[in-house]
């Protein structure tokens, strides 16, 4: 298949890459078919437990306490339970990797939460993550009992791995190659295996990179190239960045719990998979005009970046492990039609272009969105670009989503103009 061609949605029916492993399903469905929901009635009690209380879970958290839910979940800071439980919320240190488990007032409040959340990622191979484990051996005897009824994992758009530009959607091949991609899905099929052994109604979401307040470009508009980590310039030379307000996360996973459908994969992104420097460049004509500048666009910016990525022998770079990104392809059509119905074409980065900055669609410790993979390597740890579009066209066939913030464009500016909501201020600050 050429660069320039659409992609049939999913490619060939059972077609296998040579070398790269297909994402794991537990449904017989076929891809882009829409699966059966769960047709038993959602249970009275509005209750929630999280693994992981972090930037997108307690946004969710905010987000379902304004409608009277109880949240209660896990951290592993002490300063983060003291500041959530000040909310109201039963919050305890939770870290199987140094011997912290789930305290007795933890597990009956797991027990009492028809629905619960992991966000938190993966540490190593399924068989070896301490995390992952303790997290399954808690809910197995409460999924068999039929005490869970929603159960969401969130991983990465990043187990898609290189698509070379074309679209992708949640039937497509995974060609992920990195070391964090790869455990990724290790812990995704870990997850669904559960729901096969023991009934666990499994939904897994793959995000792109996750920004909102205190969390996007305009926290970072001043950093200069050389501050970049070397992931942050590998992904500042894509041509596409899947994306996902923080908001629009939260829309996703309250809409599916309210239509749980049992081992359905999502992906959570916009509808413009941009690239960074497109991003970098609106938020600075935000808050500085046309005027404004900085060492980003310069001459000497783009050479400060590229000299930190000339091709050398030497080390591999493993994926950055960020979250969001974004594309509206149809669900089996050829075409490929941007979110005005034209097509959506983003040639990469020009002479000049702004390199990624923190914040851009990543959060620290969070799945994957679609950062280089760790194939290749170079000096500054460069490695060949994962380019891919990723549809998210299932979210709003399937769920009903309308996005609040479809392009990088209505998220930044509503950032920019002080919204917060589904955090605040004090989040911020604990965060």
């Amino acid at each position: 298949m050429k660069g320039g061609q659409a992609m049939r949605r999913g490619g060939p029916r059972g077609a296998r890459v040579p070398g790269r492993a297909p994402c794991r399903r537990v449904r017989a469905s076929l891809p882009g078919t829409q699966a059966a929901p769960d047709q038993r009635p959602l249970p009275s009690s509005k209750s929630i437990f999280v693994f992981g209380l972090g930037y997108t879970s307690v946004a969710l958290g905010n987000w379902l306490a304004a409608e009277g839910w109880s949240v209660s979940g896990t951290c592993r800071t002490p300063a983060r339970v003291e500041g959530l439980r000040a909310r109201g919320w039963a919050v305890e240190c939770f870290d199987p990797a140094r011997g912290v488990a789930l305290t007795p007032e933890l597990q009956q409040r797991l027990a009492d939460s028809p629905y619960v959340l992991s966000s938190v990622p993966p540490l190593a191979m399924a068989l070896y993550d301490p995390a992952l484990s303790a997290q399954r051996a808690l809910l197995r005897p409460l999924a068999a009992a039929g005490h869970v009824a929603w159960f969401g994992y969130l991983s990465s758009t990043g187990v898609y791995g290189d698509w070379q530009g074309e679209w992708v959607d949640e039937g497509s091949l995974c060609r992920q190659t990195s070391s964090k991609a790869i455990v990724r899905q290790e812990a995704e099929a870990a997850w669904l295996q559960l729901q096969q052994q023991a009934g666990l109604p499994v939904h897994v979401f793959r995000l792109g990179g996750i920004y909102g307040p205190g969390r996007s470009v305009l926290d970072s508009l001043e950093a200069e190239p050389s501050d970049l980590s070397s992931s942050q310039q590998r992904r500042g030379r894509q041509r596409y960045t899947a994306r996902c307000h923080v908001h629009d996360i939260c829309a996703v996973l309250a809409a599916s719990m309210a239509a749980p459908n049992p081992g359905r994969v999502y992906n959570i992104v916009d509808d413009d998979p941009a690239p960074r420097g497109d991003v970098m460049s609106y938020a600075r004509s935000l808050v500085f005009g046309s005027a404004g500048t900085t060492t980003y666009g310069t001459a000497a910016g783009t050479a400060a970046m590229a000299g930190a990525c000339e091709p050398g022998p030497g080390t591999s770079s493993p994926e950055q492990d960020s979250v969001n990104q974004a594309g509206p392809a149809p669900p089996l059509a050829d075409a490929v039609p941007g979110p005005s119905g034209g097509p959506v074409s983003h040639p990469g980065p020009q002479a000049g272009s702004l390199p990624a900055a923190p914040g851009d669609g990543a959060e620290p410790g969070s799945p994957s969105g679609s950062g280089g993979g760790g194939r290749g390597g170079g000096r500054g740890g460069c490695a060949v670009l994962e380019e891919k579009r990723v549809s998210n066209a299932r979210i709003k066939a399937e769920l009903g989503v309308v996005l609040r913030y479809p392009t990088y464009r209505e998220g930044v500016a509503a950032i920019h103009g002080g919204q917060l909501w589904p955090l605040g201020e004090g989040d911020l600050a604990l965060l």
